[in-house]
């Protein structure tokens, strides 16, 4: 289930960013780099602070942790820098799948050099925001008039 679960926020990160479909040999080092961190961010979303005993009951639906997301990449990069750190910090049992892969990819975010934690973090905001901007502007669909009418 573990496994399964953050293979389907993968997918969801994959679709957030607009890359749903590509195979991942398809895709750059920036694009693949944005999809784990952005999948890692979204888990972390569901893990109670502190160790993670009550993983299991973590919600399953991708969609529900990409408000929470938001609100935390709104904050600008020193509060993701504290929130990467206090999840690299946090120590993961290696029972639970999910808590462990966030704390690998916090450690994976603190350790990038910073032009590239900062430039794959800009990626990931650059499309969460215009999927907002969609989501409150939606275009009505355009209806075709004839000349003289």
């Amino acid at each position: 289930m573990p496994t399964a679960l953050i293979d389907r926020y993968h997918t969801e990160a994959a679709r957030l960013l607009g890359l749903q479909g590509l195979a991942p040999a398809d895709l750059g080092p920036v694009n693949r780099q944005a999809i784990d961190w952005l999948a890692a961010l979204m888990l972390s979303q569901t893990l109670p602070p502190g160790p993670h005993p009550a993983e299991a009951a973590a919600p399953t639906d991708p969609a529900a942790t990409v408000t929470g997301v938001r609100a935390l990449l709104s904050g600008g990069l020193i509060r993701v820098a504290a929130h990467i750190n206090r999840l690299a910090a946090a120590p993961a049992d290696p029972a639970h799948p999910v808590a462990l892969y966030v704390h690998q990819q916090a450690i994976a975010m603190q350790e990038a050099p910073d032009v590239t934690r900062d430039t794959t973090l800009r990626v990931i905001v650059g499309h969460l925001t215009l999927l907002a901007l969609a989501a409150d502007h939606p275009h009505p669909p355009r209806t075709i008039r004839k000349a003289g009418s």
